[in-house]
């Protein structure tokens, strides 16, 4: 994707390759509740992200949601060739994709405590100079970097770019038992940080 995003070089390109070479990716963390009244269809907010959910994983923990978004069999900059689309989102579901680009909207039901919504939104960490571009961000490559973003998310990327034959590596999920493993491999420097902040 990296060598893909070279080949036209903009402020838009070189800012998202730096967040791709440097792990920003996925790196600005928010956790999302939600509980109380429904919010449905007929209140829905559609929007588009801010740049950071360039590539954005989003992962649902607890309760029920209904995800909406606004898509088209072709480009067209007519509204009434756009449907909504629904992907409802229960505990362990979870989404890539790229909604600074496409107008969307999260449903909720009426819930209670016992049965909130808690997600967990994973964007682009963006520094404070990557903030201070961001008036002249969207250039007429844009589009461009969002095709490159959406071939890397369907097909996966080429290991060898430069080799159209190499193996084509997809997103992948960790198993559960990966999880775990890199959760005791932590925890021990968390015990350690906990037991320095009790002391302060």
């Amino acid at each position: 994707m990296i060598e893909k995003l070279r080949t036209f070089p903009s402020i838009a390109s070189n800012l998202f390759i730096n967040i791709l070479e440097e792990n920003r990716h996925f790196a600005d963390i928010a956790v999302q509740l939600h509980y109380g009244e429904e919010i449905g269809e007929d209140i829905a907010r559609y929007h588009v992200d801010a740049l950071n959910s360039l590539l954005h994983l989003g992962l649902s923990i607890h309760g029920d949601r209904n995800l909406l978004w606004k898509g088209s069999d072709h480009p067209s900059e007519n509204k009434d060739d756009y449907h909504v689309i629904s992907a409802p989102q229960s505990a362990g579901c979870l989404y890539l994709s790229y909604p600074v680009a496409m107008q969307h909207s999260p449903l909720y039901p009426q819930s209670n405590w016992e049965t909130r919504v808690i997600a967990v939104q994973s964007r682009c960490l963006l520094t404070q100079a990557d903030l201070e571009t961001y008036g002249s961000i969207v250039t007429n490559d844009f589009p461009q970097i969002l095709d490159v973003v959406y071939e890397a998310i369907q097909n996966g990327f080429l290991s060898n770019p430069e080799d159209q034959s190499s193996e084509r590596i997809v997103f992948t999920t960790p198993t559960l038992e990966e999880i775990l493993e890199v959760e005791r491999e932590l925890r021990p420097l968390w015990e350690v940080k906990t037991r320095k902040m009790s002391c302060v």
